[in-house]
């Protein structure tokens, strides 16, 4: 219930957030699958410190600050995600790197090298953990079929990880203002 409720409350404040906040937000997935979102926002002289606060604040994902200096920030982050509709068993964590950089008086946030690691099933010895790449599950031979549907989970998993990464987003946007 807990968990809930603050997921309530981080949606909320990411809906308000984005009424406020004007950044423009631009996807990118190249011909290998490899996706890329950004986001640009004008300098601010706290902006890392508000990003530093977000990173060791934020619940909905686990992340490490790397090689911070003038201009310049990667973190690695990683996050829980689901292969279907609904919260299953069978839980997968998406790994990511966030890029800060800062040029021409803006700061641009990019969500990149996004790959999955499986988690072992609860309660079955010996499940392997798996890692995979979107590559694995939606690049142009993977999303669709030979009459050019796209397969049901593979969509879903683009979908997904589409969704998780506009949330990490967007609570980044939140903290920046």
């Amino acid at each position: 219930m807990k968990k809930i409720f603050c997921t309530f409350i981080l949606l909320s404040a990411v809906v308000i957030a984005i009424a406020q906040n004007h950044a423009e937000k631009q996807l990118i997935i190249n011909d290998q699958a490899a996706l890329k979102l950004t986001a640009c926002v004008q300098v601010a002289p706290d902006n890392y410190n508000k990003l530093k606060n977000w990173v060791l604040s934020t619940e909905a994902v686990e992340l490490k600050m790397l090689n911070t200096n003038s201009g310049e920030a990667r973190i690695k982050g990683n996050s829980l995600i689901y292969l279907s509709r609904k919260q299953s068993s069978f839980q997968t964590k998406m790994y990511y790197t966030i890029s800060l950089k800062e040029q021409n008086n803006q700061l641009q946030i990019e969500i990149k090298d996004v790959y999955y690691l499986s988690l072992p099933v609860y309660g079955k010895q010996g499940t392997p953990s798996v890692i995979s790449y979107p590559s694995d599950w939606f690049s142009k031979e993977k999303l669709y079929k030979k009459s050019g549907k796209e397969r049901y989970l593979n969509s879903l998993v683009k979908q997904n990880t589409i969704d998780k990464m506009n949330e990490i987003m967007n609570s980044a946007l939140a903290f920046l203002n």
